[in-house]
């Protein structure tokens, strides 16, 4: 680990990071930490900050110790790399992992990697595994140098630190948001008394519902934010979760689209919020139909307007709300929370919209099991709704006994 002693420009968005963590096999550290005490280096802790050329020539010396002891094995920093990588790959099935552990810069710009960010004692246990199960396939490389635990100064010094994407919101912020939009839209009918209150109600209500889908189904918040999942009023309990199909970010041919699963809490949402633009906001804007999807009210010279919404808007409104954040905050959150729970890589992949060509769920030949995403990622959501607060609310714009949606869903 290297400290980051360098000014840099502060983004309140984009935090940086104090320390940089260097992915070296940890079976290369004693060696150097012992060649570094014999030349008098000092302290030792911040080992890869030295001069690239020192690193080296100690590299090196290592190399040619070894290959004197073993002159029948040539082992070299890629050959462990390469072989580390793929055990990896194998035991995690999450190529992040591989990417940061081995200083793969290939990934550096794959969506995967912008949207994940690890702790580093995750990466150290994925470490670790990896590096006993080569080391059964290395075992005089084994013999010779110890693995040794990090020292506890060292290691608290590390606890918080976290390793991968620029920008990944924290759950307290996100819980204390949506607690503090829930603790509006519980206020009395009776207490909104002017068009102004209205107008703040429904906004606030509109931003808590995408917040609900966008934190539920990944649907990406790039150019039509406004769009809503159709849920359909004819469905019954058994078909309580239903499927839809994303196509937020793809060409003409919709070879991105992907398959998500609604649970049941956001179909209910919805339906809530629906109801709150058909029977309430329709009436007031005196239109024979409800518009279609998220809108929003804004002033407009000495009245309102509706308009679709927009990431402008968006951005505007969690500032307000106190979260200076990306409105694509929930993709990294997502992806983030789900690794960290042990939602297996091709799950997640599945769910974001980074399957593998023969993961995808349109191709004629896809050997992708839908069935069995569909009943592990409903569990993973459920646990990370619970862990937020999230839950659906009615609109109190309606009259008490037309908030229930029980007849139109059939829950």
């Amino acid at each position: 680990m290297l400290k980051v002693d360098a000014a840099q420009e502060e983004k309140p968005n984009q935090p940086r990071q104090a320390y940089l963590l260097l992915p070296a096999p940890e079976i290369l550290t004693t060696p150097l930490e012992t060649l570094c005490r014999l030349r008098n280096r000092g302290n030792t802790e911040r080992i890869f900050g030295l001069e690239e050329k020192t690193v080296s020539t100690l590299k090196s010396e290592f190399f040619g110790a070894f290959s004197e002891k073993y002159p029948n094995h040539r082992i070299t920093t890629e050959k462990i790399r390469r072989q580390l990588g793929e055990i990896l790959v194998h035991q995690t099935n999450e190529l992040t992992v591989k990417w940061l552990i081995t200083s793969d810069d290939k990934g550096s710009t794959e969506p995967r990697m912008h949207y994940t960010r690890h702790d580093h004692d995750s990466l150290v246990a994925h470490y670790m595994r990896a590096a006993q199960s080569l080391a059964k396939k290395a075992h005089q490389l084994w013999k010779f140098c110890d693995l040794f635990p990090l020292a506890p100064e060292i290691r608290k010094l590390i606890a918080e630190c976290t390793v991968g994407c620029q920008f990944r919101v924290e759950t307290s912020t996100l819980q204390d948001l949506i607690a503090a939009l829930q603790e509006e839209l519980v206020i009395r009918q009776s207490e909104l008394r002017s068009l102004d209150d209205i107008h703040r109600y429904h906004n606030a209500y509109t931003l808590y519902v995408w917040l609900f889908q966008s934190l539920t189904t990944t649907m990406r918040a790039i150019c039509s934010p406004d769009r809503m999942l159709n849920v359909k009023k004819d469905w019954r309990v058994q078909h309580s979760h239903l499927p839809a199909g994303l196509s937020d970010k793809d060409s003409d041919y919709e070879e991105r689209a992907r398959y998500v699963v609604i649970p049941k809490s956001l179909s209910i949402q919805l339906r809530h919020y629906q109801k709150h633009l058909a029977k309430y906001l329709a009436h007031c804007l005196r239109q024979s139909e409800a518009p279609e999807g998220f809108v929003i009210w804004e002033k407009h010279k000495k009245s309102y307007r509706v308009r679709p919404l927009s990431p402008k808007w968006l951005g505007e409104a969690l500032k307000a709300w106190g979260c200076n954040i990306p409105v694509n905050f929930h993709r990294a959150y997502l992806r983030s929370e789900l690794i960290a729970c042990g939602c297996p890589g091709e799950i997640i992949d599945a769910f974001m919209g980074h399957a593998n060509r023969g993961e995808l769920p349109f191709l004629r030949y896809s050997t992708f099991d839908y069935e069995k995403y569909r009943q592990q990622i409903l569990g993973y959501l459920e646990s990370i709704q619970t862990s937020l607060g999230l839950k659906a609310i009615a609109s109190h714009l309606l009259p008490h006994m037309s908030r229930s949606t029980v007849a139109d869903i059939h829950v």
